[in-house]
């Protein structure tokens, strides 16, 4: 069983620094040290060989277009280049918490053709600190691999005091505040939701600007709405859980106008197939796109691919 194992850095692979946590070069690689003590027996049970990458490690709220892109890089190589010139029968990749969701929508949408798990792990706190859960999150996801599962890229990861499940990667929300547990959607995202040039894309080969080209931000009472600067090509709006905005004041009106004088485009997020609003009617006059009943995070970034190539 051959498995490779990518470091990104992150709480998982963080220590004690003082005030501060950081990581640290003696604790990136500690998860592996640690399953590999407490579970020798499975490792000679499967005959489990590790490989071990490193596409570069950093706390994952640094997470930019650049890291995805060298973390899909390393994912699509090793299916290739076979790590220590064997086959792979999955992939864990270690990353942070913070941008868990959107490096795992960015990679189910690009291997969403893999013929390997690939499963992201991630920890709450730090290895060292008993209401961790990267230890169970780790060993979910090596159980996975050796079990024979479903090829696919999904989360590892354990809401407290429940065993880890594997969430599949385009159907995450970001975390609540103040809250470790990760929730799901049902419904999976179509590549074609902002357009049909989506269907011209190969994502096997797509990459990322540095930076998103997509606006993204909720709904607020009374809030102004941002300028609209040249880089700009996109704005994804989420709504109130009524799949509602303030379609009533002349703000969004404004804001609306000069996005499509600009020719970027508005999508709605949020929005349930349920009995609309009154407010609901102004979307079509603001040009505003209600987007299908998706993750918000997904919809992110699949609108960050697509307007990375226009």
């Amino acid at each position: 069983m051959n498995i490779a194992v990518m470091f990104t850095g992150g709480t998982i692979a963080s220590c004690q620094k003082g005030d501060y946590l950081g990581i640290n070069t003696d604790s990136a690689y500690q998860i592996l040290s640690i399953y590999k003590e407490k579970y020798a027996d499975v490792i000679v049970s499967y005959d489990i060989h590790f490989h071990t990458l490193s596409p570069y490690q950093i706390l994952s709220e640094n997470l930019n277009g650049d890291y995805i892109n060298q973390l899909v890089q390393c994912v699509r190589d090793a299916q290739t280049t076979h790590p220590g010139d064997m086959p792979l029968d999955g992939i864990i990749i270690t990353h942070g918490t913070d941008t868990l969701q959107y490096s795992a929508a960015a990679l189910g949408l690009t291997c969403k053709d893999t013929k390997l798990p690939i499963l992201l792990v991630s920890s709450n706190y730090t290895l060292d600190d008993s209401r961790a859960n990267g230890l169970a999150n780790f060993t979910a996801a090596v159980e996975y691999i050796c079990e024979k599962k479903e090829a696919g890229v999904f989360v590892s990861y354990a809401n407290q005091g429940r065993p880890a499940v594997m969430y599949p990667a385009t159907k995450l929300f970001a975390h609540l505040p103040y809250s470790d547990s990760l929730y799901t959607t049902d419904e999976l995202i179509d590549i074609n939701t902002f357009d049909d040039y989506a269907q011209d894309i190969d994502f096997a080969s797509i990459s990322l600007c540095e930076q998103s080209p997509v606006l993204f931000f909720h709904a607020m009472p009374g809030q102004i709405y941002p300028t609209l600067t040249h880089n700009i090509k996109a704005i994804i709006i989420e709504s109130y859980h009524s799949g509602t905005l303030c379609t009533a004041g002349s703000s969004l009106k404004s804001f609306c106008e000069n996005a499509f004088a600009k020719n970027i485009p508005i999508y709605l997020v949020g929005v349930e197939d349920r009995t609309a609003y009154e407010s609901t009617k102004a979307y079509e006059e603001l040009h505003i796109k209600v987007l299908p009943k998706v993750s918000p995070v997904t919809a992110y970034m699949l609108a960050w691919y697509l307007y990375s190539q226009k």
